[in-house]
């Protein structure tokens, strides 16, 4: 009777526990059931919502649809990449600049994909000096000059030359941009690069890639655009941030890795000091040249398994233009710093009032403890450039700009990097635009005849220069109209 009683106690508790479970799984698949109604108007009225922004979108002109500021901490190469593609091609196969790019920096090109038998097309890209910066208002750059120049010289050709430059481009943005211009039947790649890398590093070390990426998926959707594009009205914020607001932006973004190396050197963790005839050799830079060598590489290789030449400049330098930042790399106690900031600052004096030969004691003093040091090269250069000894002014003013750590222009191991890349590519040309300033420069080194500031040419001079340097060795190269793809040309320069 207890064994009965037993059993009967499991079996109702077995069915007790059975009927627990399906009211569980009932209530379970219940509430599954609630969550997915709920759902389905949800995601309906996302879908509305994104199919009438984009039909609201369409009714604003393309321009005010940029709605990034800095774009997570961004600016340059980044900037770009979350913004989208480079070019865009509509269903009449014409072939448009992003809208989205063209106000940070970009011309507005308008083309067809389908090129006439007779048009030799070239595409030239790189940052503000290709872009055309500061005379945008009077020309598009050199690219547009030396579209004159290959015409006068070879009238019978149609020429093409379409300016990709894009202000503040680096280096590696090239590889993307190449990728799209290789599919729309280009006869040749003029590339000018080079001022812009050492920035652009500066920027990847300060940048979030996970809120770049963020942004740029966000960006995709019309909805988003709109509503930040109502943020920006109802915030009186109509218009994107300036130029002008970005570069603050961009030198407080880049200032944040010197500051951490230098403190870095200053606790006495650094490396020690190098000597003059060592490369600068700390982390920054060594990723600056990498990115810079890896990203003009596999623009080379891609030009090249495509047959498409490329002629690629060798950038010069304004070597009468201060560096824009220095740092003692000695490691010094505090007394000694002291010193050498106070000896400089003498020295900047002596060197405003005439004092040349006070001057120059007081910055060989100070390149003796430390020989790294950006500004006092520089100003020992001068000197050495108004005593007419161009060549140690040559050799110190180098170094001011390979020394320079938020420095925008070219390093002699970047100029290094691109005469190695054209020897290992037979596709490639180095057009030597530095040796051609250093000829024409009015002091024996190039500066402010030749240079507006740090790194865009003057519009009458410089800019010629540019455009001359390479119609020299590009017309030899390109073919002729009526000619089969694969007839090589006479001369011995041709890619």
């Amino acid at each position: 009777m207890i064994r009965a009683a037993l059993a009967d106690g499991a079996h109702r508790s077995s069915e007790a526990l059975i009927a627990s479970r399906t009211a569980s799984d009932g209530r379970r698949s219940f509430s599954f059931r609630k969550l997915a109604f709920a759902l389905v108007p949800l995601a309906t009225s996302l879908v509305l919502v994104e199919l009438g922004s984009a039909l609201l979108e369409r009714t604003l002109p393309a321009k005010p649809r940029v709605v990034f500021d800095f774009n997570a901490g961004a600016y340059v190469r980044q900037r770009d990449l979350a913004l989208g593609d480079w070019f865009v091609i509509d269903q009449a196969s014409q072939v448009q600049s992003n809208p989205a790019i063209i106000q940070r920096g970009m011309h507005e090109l308008d083309f067809p994909l389908a090129k006439a038998p007779t048009e030799t097309r070239l595409f030239a890209l790189g940052g503000s000096t290709t872009q055309g910066e500061p005379w945008i208002h009077l020309e598009r750059g050199f690219p547009e000059r030396l579209e004159h120049l290959l015409r006068e010289r070879h009238p019978d050709r149609r020429w093409r030359v379409l300016n990709a430059g894009v202000a503040g481009l680096d280096a590696g943005s090239l590889p993307e941009m190449t990728a799209e211009i290789l599919a729309l039947q280009p006869d040749g790649l003029v590339i000018y690069t080079g001022n812009n890398e050492l920035r652009g590093g500066l920027v990847r070390a300060c940048t979030n890639p996970a809120r770049l990426g963020l942004d740029r998926t966000l960006n995709q959707l019309a909805s988003v655009r709109m509503g930040r594009r109502a943020w920006r009205s109802a915030s009186g914020r109509g218009e994107p941030m300036g130029v002008e607001q970005l570069i603050v932006h961009q030198n407080e973004c880049m200032s944040a890795p010197i500051d951490a190396l230098e403190r870095t050197w200053q606790q006495g963790e650094g490396e020690p000091a190098p000597q003059r005839a060592q490369a600068r050799d700390d982390a920054l830079y060594r990723e600056a040249l990498h990115s810079f060598h890896a990203s003009l590489e596999q623009v080379l290789d891609m030009a090249e398994q495509a047959a498409v030449p490329v002629w690629i400049a060798i950038p010069p330098l304004n070597y009468q233009k201060a560096p824009s930042r220095s740092l003692f790399l000695k490691k010094l106690d505090e007394h000694q710093r002291t010193d050498l900031v106070t000896a400089l600052a003498r020295a900047v004096e002596l060197a405003g009032t005439g004092s040349q030969a006070d001057a120059k004691d007081a910055l060989d003093d100070i390149l003796e403890l430390d020989p790294t040091h950006a500004r006092a090269s520089f100003l020992r250069g001068m000197i050495a450039l108004e005593d007419g000894d161009s060549e140690q002014a040559k050799d110190l003013l180098q170094a001011a700009a390979d020394w320079d750590y938020s420095g925008g222009r070219v390093t002699s191991h970047m100029r290094q990097t691109i005469e190695q890349l054209c020897e290992d590519h037979s596709g490639a040309v180095c057009v030597d635009v530095h040796g051609a300033f250093l000829d024409r420069a009015a002091a024996g080194l190039p500066g402010p005849d030749l240079f507006v500031d740090f790194c865009h040419p003057t519009y009458e001079l410089g800019t010629q220069i540019i455009a001359e340097s390479f119609a020299d060795l590009i017309a030899p190269s390109a073919p002729l109209p009526t000619e089969a793809a694969d007839t090589p040309s006479s001369t011995a320069r041709t890619p």
